[in-house]
């Protein structure tokens, strides 16, 4: 299941009237059966957290990333950073996006001089998408900017507020790739 189909699902399957505010969500915060109303209406408040936060981090994307790499590459060029040359078919599947917008990115980024294509050693009619000298640059630049945004943003958390969501994110992260058939590794790169 692509990531796009999961986000349509937690979006649209909220039925009408059902979301309480975080307040009225705190009051009712017990631990209950996973049918029960509290329950449910936990989920519902989570459900608009995640559009929001959504939302959240295209915005952090957008005022952090590389002027002429744009939002949408920075996931690609992590990626290869991480697993090395990879196929564009490879990179759709671990992106959990369609070939052909992979395709698309990996031109844009091959005409901005960020990643190139060179023959696959073990399949001539095929090719390996490669971080260039500038992609690494670009995302290590990148990754050094919104460490250091992230940092000020939340610079009156205490450590273990940070330490808690960092926990419940990473939980998150894994029960929803334990939940769905084709989920790959999720360790990896962050941008």
């Amino acid at each position: 299941m692509c990531q796009a189909t999961v986000w349509s699902l937690l979006v649209t399957n909220t039925p009408q009237g059902s979301l309480q505010s975080s307040a009225a969500a705190d009051a009712t915060a017990q631990e209950g059966p996973a049918d029960s109303a509290d329950h449910l209406a936990s989920v519902n408040e989570l459900r608009s957290q995640f559009v929001l936060f959504k939302r959240t981090l295209n915005l952090l994307r957008a005022n952090t990333a590389h002027p002429d790499l744009g939002p949408s590459g920075l996931p690609m060029l992590g990626m290869l950073h991480w697993l090395g040359p990879q196929r564009t078919t490879a990179l759709a599947a671990k992106l959990f996006l369609d070939p052909s917008t992979v395709s698309r990115q990996v031109d844009t980024l091959t005409r901005s001089g960020y990643v190139e294509k060179l023959a696959d050693p073990d399949d001539g009619r095929a090719s390996l998408v490669h971080l260039t000298d500038t992609g690494e640059q670009a995302l290590t630049q990148h990754l050094q900017t919104i460490g250091s945004t992230l940092n000020g943003l939340l610079a009156d958390w205490s450590v273990a507020d940070l330490r808690t969501l960092s926990a419940l994110l990473g939980r998150l992260n894994s029960d929803v790739h334990a939940r769905f058939p084709g989920a790959t590794d999720i360790s990896g790169p962050s941008v």
